[in-house]
């Protein structure tokens, strides 16, 4: 029987140590996880109980949200998504917390002015390239 995820109500102490992390390791590769983000994932979990350490936070509902707003949008989708795993698979909670994601950035695309295009266009030697350059802004040119 799983114990139901009530963060302000848990009355132990969860600990990271090289058992967990061992434990974690093996849970994200029997769900077919690449290397890269078993990695990613065991690195945010370590850096999540860092923090709670350092700063001597302990376990409430708001952990995790707090911890996302000192991240200041660095990878903070990934340190939610690592350690919701973390505690639903490895520890055996449910999950009863709904965790707060940022809103995605919209980002404006870079224009860039005629000169700076003149100044790529003349830095060009090969007149290939030259050509592969000016197709490319044609073309960028008569999608607007």
């Amino acid at each position: 029987m799983k114990k139901r995820l009530r963060l302000a109500v848990l009355d132990i102490d969860l600990k990271w140590d090289a058992s967990h992390h061992k434990q974690l390791q093996n849970e994200l590769r029997a769900r077919g996880y690449s290397a890269k983000t078993v990695k990613a994932y065991c690195g945010q979990v370590q850096r999540f109980f860092e923090y709670r350490r350092q700063n001597n936070v302990r376990w409430t509902d708001h952990v995790v949200r707090d911890y996302s707003l000192y991240l200041l949008d660095l990878y903070v989708n990934q340190a939610i998504s690592a350690i919701k795993f973390y505690l639903i698979h490895v520890m055996g909670y449910r999950e009863n917390v709904s965790y707060v994601r940022p809103k995605k950035k919209n980002k404006l695309p870079s224009i860039l002015s005629l000169d700076e295009i003149m100044l790529m266009l003349t830095a060009v030697k090969n007149l290939k390239h030259k050509a592969i350059f000016l197709c490319y802004i044609f073309f960028r040119l008569t999608r607007w």
